[in-house]
């Protein structure tokens, strides 16, 4: 949290910051969806969640998200444990058997912090040169949901529509 809040004190114009009841950590981007294909996202979280244990997320810095090269977010990254992984494969596999493309990139664990508004004053903050800011943060999580997000006046918010549970255990 005082790594957050020095930060956030640096960078006033550069950034704008998520509220953190809508922090989250994003395992698949969705994008538009029809009713009927949300009922088939419902059920992909439902039969991932059973057969998934609860994950344990480690955020080890802050930094500029996807590259410093080329961010579009500050954010808290960090790495998950091997529930984690699992979770994020048969997501994936789930998804893709209901025809959503399959992400190309590798999948990385990060919780989005501040979307960044100006690139060059972003760029030109000494505290994110390239270089992250390291944090500890460890936390459990025993479910997932899927999110709508909306935006009003500028403002984004995410609306849960289907929560699952992590039924699964480590063994």
């Amino acid at each position: 949290a005082n790594a957050i809040n020095s930060t956030r004190s640096q960078q006033p114009e550069a950034l704008r910051w998520v509220p953190a009841e809508n922090w989250h950590v994003t395992l698949k981007f969705i994008g538009a969806a029809t009713s009927s294909e949300i009922d088939g996202l419902r059920h992909c979280l439902n039969h991932v969640a059973r057969k998934t244990a609860p994950v344990e997320i480690r955020l080890n810095s802050i930094e500029p998200f996807p590259s410093s090269d080329q961010p579009v977010v500050l954010a808290a990254t960090g790495a998950v444990c091997t529930s984690g992984e699992y979770l994020v494969h048969e997501l994936e596999s789930c998804c893709s058997e209901l025809g959503w493309p399959e992400d190309a990139r590798n999948w990385r664990c990060h919780l989005t912090l501040a979307r960044i508004r100006h690139q060059r004053a972003f760029s030109g903050e000494r505290a994110f040169s390239g270089e992250p800011v390291d944090i500890a943060v460890a936390f459990t999580t025993s479910e997932m949901s899927l999110l709508q997000s909306t935006t009003v006046a500028g403002k984004i918010s995410y609306l849960p529509i289907a929560t699952a549970a992590f039924e699964g255990s480590d063994s």
